[in-house]
């Protein structure tokens, strides 16, 4: 069974969707993992970085996409299951696809919106579906969707869209470890407590989120007095309890290389030339993760002993 791993802040800009592209293609091509890519933020930026143009746009033209299937949904209707809205990504030639995607595109915006009015439109008809109401409904709606495809992969990625909303919810919800990217300066450190205090300490004090929360710190210059002061920050807002996460010793430093891997003369590119220099840091990030979700993996089997005994 595949664990699953989300990325998100408050803040765009900060390498969400470049650290879940990224830890897609280390795991696929250092560890031989499976990997879906579920792309829940609507500018679609993951969906073309490993699809190209060509294969996003047909699987937006097939109405395979996540913002069709919620779309279904919203309307009343029954959709196909989720394996049947993946698209491959596209590999090196010759190569076994070892990533699927299933694409966002911008009308997932006006899918969740549609989602909302939906649920509020059977509690007012029928009486109250949920006590939970819109948010609970659809974090069942793709846990119980992933539950179906999880055994065809190693590892799930969501790249969750930025700020608070019902999809982000779901998606954090739904996952192993959750791992919020950030750059050490004033305006990101500021977004992750506010994500802390307003977001993740609500859904944990709510029974609704189970993973384990870590901070990677990304565009990370080494000889930068503002970011090693942010860094240590951090570090303090960490180990007092302002921000409920672990703190990862792997740092992603800022290299171009890693913003032109995901331009489109680079897809299909092989890992080690695409990434370049870059190549050890994502390495030992991805590395960091599977211990991660390997220790949940022993403490759950543990737990799933105990109250065997």
């Amino acid at each position: 069974m595949s664990r699953i791993v989300s990325f998100i802040n408050m803040k765009g800009g900060v390498g969400k969707t470049t650290s879940s592209v990224t830890l897609a293609e280390t795991c696929a091509a250092e560890f031989g993992w499976r990997v879906l890519l579920l792309d829940l933020d609507a500018q679609a930026s993951a969906s073309y970085a490993l699809c190209g143009s060509d294969r996003y746009e047909d699987a937006v033209r097939r109405e395979r996409t996540l913002a069709a299937y919620f779309d279904r949904i919203a309307d009343g209707r029954r959709p196909e299951p989720l394996s049947e809205y993946r698209t491959p990504a596209v590999a090196g030639e010759g190569a076994d696809p070892m990533i699927d995607v299933i694409c966002a595109e911008p009308s997932l915006r006006y899918a969740e919106r549609a989602l909302i009015e939906h649920y509020h439109t059977l509690r007012v008809r029928r009486g109250a579906v949920s006590k939970s109401g819109p948010e609970g409904q659809t974090r069942r709606i793709l846990r119980e969707s992933l539950d179906r495809v999880r055994k065809s992969y190693d590892l799930i990625v969501i790249d969750c869209p930025p700020g608070i909303s019902i999809f982000a919810e779901a998606g954090v919800s739904c996952s192993d470890l959750i791992v919020m990217p950030t750059i050490p300066d004033y305006l990101s450190t500021l977004g992750l407590k506010e994500l802390n205090r307003r977001f993740l300490r609500q859904l944990r004090r709510d029974g609704n989120l189970l993973g384990r929360t870590a901070i990677l710190p990304t565009k990370v210059r080494a000889n930068d007095k503002t970011h090693n002061r942010f860094l240590t920050e951090l570090d303090t807002l960490v180990r007092d309890g302002v921000i409920e996460a672990s703190f990862l010793t792997t740092m992603i430093a800022q290299d171009a290389s890693i913003a032109r891997a995901l331009e489109p003369e680079h897809l299909g590119l092989a890992f080690q030339k695409k990434y370049a220099k870059a190549r050890a840091d994502l390495v030992e990030f991805a590395r960091e993760v599977r211990s991660l979700l390997e220790e949940t993996t022993n403490v759950e089997g543990e737990r799933r002993r105990s109250d065997a005994a």
